[in-house]
């Protein structure tokens, strides 16, 4: 069961750290907290079927503030190398997002909450086992208890 438990870790600690880490960035941009300015795309690649991941260059609106080589989270469906779209800088590393929404947000709990399952699902079944032990071991196999 250990064994079990440590392949369930293992597997969580690979996937967890991304959304974890966008947890907080997306959040404050589907607040519209953050710094506001324009995202220009520079270029593009397909993941997926229909997943396209957008790289750019961010520039504040007061343009004290320029980022290259960010990709955008939320990206227009529509969107085009040299596409100019407002865009907010929270913090996160590399990304930055679409001014309108929650949809980073919700999917980046939604991935951390399906990773953790498995971790919590192990948990509760090693918790359960151990219960069981404990009390086969209270009840004598005539059916009398002590």
């Amino acid at each position: 069961m250990l064994l079990v438990l440590g392949l369930c870790t293992g597997a969580v600690l690979t996937v967890v750290p991304q959304p974890v880490g966008e947890l907080g960035p997306s959040w404050r941009a589907a607040q519209g907290d953050g710094v506001a300015g324009r995202f220009v795309a520079t270029n593009t690649y397909k993941v997926g079927r229909h997943t396209h991941i957008w790289e750019g260059t961010f520039t504040s609106d007061d343009g004290t503030v320029v980022h290259f080589g960010v990709e955008l989270d939320n990206a227009p469906p529509d969107m085009r190398v040299g596409d100019e779209v407002p865009a907010l800088d929270t913090g996160a590393l590399g990304v930055v997002y679409v001014p309108s929404g929650s949809g980073p947000f919700l999917i980046n709990l939604i991935c951390l909450s399906m990773a953790m399952c498995p971790l919590l699902a192990t948990g509760i079944g090693m918790a359960v086992g151990g219960l069981r032990r404990r009390l086969r071991r209270r009840v004598p196999a005539h059916g009398v208890q002590r």
